[in-house]
């Protein structure tokens, strides 16, 4: 046992420094991006195909994940407007209440409203 943890440490160790590879994997060679972008395509149309033919021949099973997705999906969400909504009913209680500042913050508001008329006068 002790054997097989040391031979896939071992094999881990390589891959975290790229030794197990001939080359870097994750660099993009600039000749190659049109390669890359092809693989990718057509990796991409197998994907989609593969979807449609196992959507057709799966409908079935689809329609009862689908049927049992819906009421957790509807009730996280009302269960997230309700709290949005709550949240948003207290701050418009905490608005109505209209708190007054302090007195220091007042005659501060006071001077910057008057140098702000200042500036929009020039």
């Amino acid at each position: 046992m002790a054997l097989i943890y040391q031979w896939s440490c071992g094999i881990f160790q390589k891959l975290l420094t790229r030794k197990l590879f001939l080359c870097d994997p994750f660099r993009v060679v600039k000749k190659n991006k049109e390669e890359l972008i092809m693989k990718t395509l057509i990796g991409g149309a197998i994907a989609v195909l593969l979807g449609v033919v196992g959507l057709a021949v799966w409908f079935g099973h689809f329609l009862n994940l689908l049927a049992g997705c819906i009421p957790p999906v509807l009730l996280l969400g009302g269960g997230l407007a309700l709290y949005l909504g709550f949240d948003e009913l207290k701050d418009s209680w905490k608005n109505k209440e209209g708190k007054e500042a302090p007195a220091e913050d007042q005659s501060r508001i006071a001077e910057l409203e008057k140098e702000l008329n200042e500036l929009k006068k020039k």
